[in-house]
C-alpha cells in the first residue's frame, strides 16, 4: 500500500509540472507583451 501512494503521489507530482509547463505556454520572447499577436509589431528606431 505504501508503495502504491508513493507511485500515485510521483505521477501526480511529475503530471502537475508537465501541465503547468503546458499553461504557461512558453514562446519566444513577445516584444508586444502580449500572449497572442496577430500583426507584426512596429519596429522604430
Amino acid at each position: 500500500m505504501k508503495h502504491l501512494r508513493q507511485r500515485l503521489i510521483g505521477i501526480l507530482l511529475v503530471s502537475s509540472l508537465f501541465w503547468l509547463v503546458l499553461l504557461l505556454n512558453i514562446t519566444a520572447p513577445n516584444p508586444t507583451g502580449r500572449r497572442y499577436s496577430s500583426e507584426m509589431p512596429l519596429t522604430t528606431g
